[in-house]
């Protein structure tokens, strides 16, 4: 079966039309999701542990840290797996628990 991780990617994919891409040549190596148009990214998937998320245990989990409005991203915040963005701007970002 798929990881989620790879569903996420398979889901861009077809929407988007964007594969990700590997810009960091040291670990960890995080794909990015980018606009083609423009190759800023609205996307990353890393691997980090949950005490980073204020969550308890260290066990690491994937979140994909996305790029949303001010806005939307503090409606989205409310619902369970969706945390405030992990080492990024928190206004403009969330961080979703891709477990």
């Amino acid at each position: 079966m798929d990881s989620l991780r790879e569903k996420v990617f398979a889901y861009v994919k077809e929407i988007y039309h964007v594969e990700p891409d590997h810009p960091f040549t040291t670990p960890p190596d995080y794909p990015v999701l980018r606009h083609p148009d423009n190759r800023k990214w609205f996307g990353i998937l890393m691997d980090v542990p949950r005490s980073r998320l204020g969550l308890g245990g260290e066990e690491r989990v994937d979140i994909l840290n996305l790029k949303c409005s001010a806005g939307l991203a503090g409606s989205l915040r409310r619902q369970a797996g969706i945390l405030p963005a992990y080492h990024m701007n928190r206004d403009h970002r969330i961080s979703v628990l891709l477990d």
